[in-house]
């Protein structure tokens, strides 16, 4: 019998499907070994007899029982990460079920042999860690508490924070692409901590990644909808912003604790680690202004590996009465990531339009919802 650690898929469903006349295209998504099976640690074909279809793909099994097993507990034995490629994450395009690996006992699909064999490599560098809050002293908590509330006071007080339900970030710059400079506007939509939208335009193409709740759509080079844990990642992308830190302060389950000093754009910060939405991260204050200099936390980067993430934040503006950073500089493993350092053309407080803005429908049927 084979590990029930990490058991290799090989490239078979192709050459099932064409043996039975049909073509790859017409059959859809189809795991063809019965992920039950394998989860009990047996390699075994499901059978055309007892099927499910989740998340847009079609599972066989062996028998009816084990259907039934896989239906009341499909988050456990379907392919992890909505099915999308587990190297390179849930946001990404469903993967092939020809290109599969069960690890811990959990499945998972790729994009090709290539991603596998690097996933295979180490497993953890692409799997998200739960972080644990760290146990804190009565008193670190009350230092983070008096902290935050000056961090609240320098970006514009309590009550404008409470009011700035959503705010959006847009950045243009120039690429070089097809062997021509061209130029390209990204744009940040944030209304933690269920709403996020991320657009990316260029002269003859734009793609969208969208939360709204429970719904998200994704249309880039490809289309598809968001599951649980790609509307996960949307989330904690949410929260990745000053403003939405302060925000989270005023809502239940925020947790936060002095964990210590360090420094940021040439200014010594005290380092605030902070917990909402299932996120952890620390933020770095300025003690003197209240200024949030520092965002640090770890997530997927330039290789799609998890790794820290440091966001230096500068050239601080007034906008609706709040200050905000218009500057971030971003190091992914310690190294300049450029393509996420940025300087904002503008950033506005509670956009018009936010119901067309969020629309899922809407990008689902290939309307942008926004100029």
């Amino acid at each position: 019998m084979r590990s029930l650690n990490t058991i290799l898929g090989c490239i078979t469903i192709t050459s099932l499907l064409l043996a039975s006349g049909a073509s790859a295209q017409d059959a859809g998504r189809h795991f063809a070994f019965d992920p039950v099976a394998l989860h009990d640690g047996k390699q075994v074909a499901g059978q055309d007899a007892f099927t499910a279809e989740y998340q847009q793909c079609r599972y066989s099994f062996v028998s009816e029982e084990n259907k039934q097993r896989f239906l009341q507990k499909p988050s456990i034995f379907a392919a992890q990460m909505d099915g999308a490629c587990a190297r390179m994450g849930p946001l990404a395009t469903f993967a092939s079920p020809e290109n599969w690996l069960l690890h811990d006992g959990r499945l998972y699909f790729f994009r090709a042999p290539s991603c596998r064999g690097t996933f295979m490599q180490c497993p953890e560098k692409f799997l998200l860690e739960q972080s644990e809050f760290p146990d804190a002293t009565p008193e670190a908590i009350e230092q983070a508490k008096t902290l935050l509330q000056k961090a609240t006071e320098a970006a514009g007080g309590m009550d404008r924070i409470r009011a700035a339900q959503a705010w959006s970030i847009r950045v243009h710059d120039n690429v070089r692409s097809r062997g021509e400079e061209r130029t390209r506007e990204r744009i940040w939509h944030y209304a933690p901590p269920t709403r996020f939208r991320k657009d990316e335009v260029w002269e003859d193409w734009r793609g969208t990644l969208l939360l709204n709740g429970d719904q998200g759509h994704i249309n880039t080079n490809y289309e598809r909808p968001m599951y649980a844990d790609a509307r996960q990642r949307m989330r904690r992308l949410a929260a990745r912003h000053p403003l939405s830190v302060l925000r989270a302060q005023f809502q239940p389950g925020f947790k936060a604790a002095l964990v210590g000093d360090g420094e940021a754009a040439r200014t010594k910060i005290k380092l605030v680690q902070v917990a909402f939405d299932e996120v952890s991260q620390t933020v770095g204050i300025d003690p003197e202004t209240g200024r949030s200099l520092l965002l640090s936390y770890r997530d997927r980067g330039l290789d799609y590996a998890f790794s820290q993430i440091r966001v230096t934040y500068s050239d601080f503006r007034e906008v609706d009465g709040l200050t905000l950073p218009f500057r971030q500089e971003v190091t992914y493993s310690g190294k300049p990531w450029k393509v996420a350092s940025f300087t904002a053309v503008d950033v506005t407080i509670n956009p018009d339009g936010l119901e067309s803005m969020f629309d899922v429908a809407a990008l689902r049927n290939g309307r942008a919802g926004i100029d």
